[in-house]
């Protein structure tokens, strides 16, 4: 008995399924963090854009096939596949460019920056340097006459909050080492200018020559 072949249109349908179901297989392997691993999460989502562009392409494809091959096993599973493919699509629009705003924000971060006003008065300097490879250095007087001198890695989240993780302490603030900081959220920031969004208030950093 000679074996019946699949119409074009049902084909097109079940991979119109197949494309978000992929994506979310590659979401689960490889689960990066957007805040340390950027161009990457970029790249993959690249990727899963286009499965998912191809998967509601195709299930537009299968339902106009309708015409030549009829609506059986293609109808409902075009349209799903249509709705959850276009409902993938603004999503990953909208995680692409989160991240391309992501890249820029960590690359004109990381230098050398210098305390103009903030809310905490207790300090008379403040000194921010963050690496690029994800170390930081921060030194500051108070007023008092205490200073601070600490260290360790640094990481911007997706949303913008700057925050570090305390591997080195001077002595008058060893309550701090192995501590997560947040610092604050970046409210603004270009080639001059930082300015974080704090609890307390906004604080303003300009670059260091």
């Amino acid at each position: 008995m000679a074996e019946t072949r699949e119409s074009f249109g049902v084909q097109a349908a079940r991979f119109s399924l197949l494309a978000p179901l992929t994506v979310v297989l590659i979401g689960v392997l490889t689960r990066l963090s957007l805040g340390q691993f950027p161009r990457v999460v970029i790249a993959i989502a690249w990727i899963n854009a286009g499965l998912i562009v191809i998967g509601f392409l195709l299930a537009i494809a299968a339902l106009i096939s309708m015409r030549r091959f009829g609506p059986d096993r293609i109808l409902i599973q075009g349209i799903v596949g249509g709705v959850i493919n276009g409902a993938f699509f603004v999503i990953f629009l909208g995680a692409i460019m989160s991240a391309r705003a992501l890249v820029r924000n960590r690359e004109l971060l990381m230098s050398h920056w210098q305390m103009q006003s903030g809310p905490d008065k207790s300090f008379k300097s403040l000194d921010l340097t963050l690496k690029p490879d994800n170390t930081f250095v921060m030194e500051g007087d108070k007023v008092e006459g205490q200073h601070l001198n600490m260290a360790g890695t640094w990481d911007v989240s997706a949303r913008g909050l700057l925050g570090v993780k305390v591997g080195q302490v001077n002595a008058e603030n060893t309550d701090l080492k192995g501590k997560h900081v947040n610092l604050g959220t970046v409210k603004t920031i270009n080639e001059q200018q930082l300015i974080l969004s704090t609890d307390k208030g906004e604080e303003i950093y300009r670059r260091a020559p």
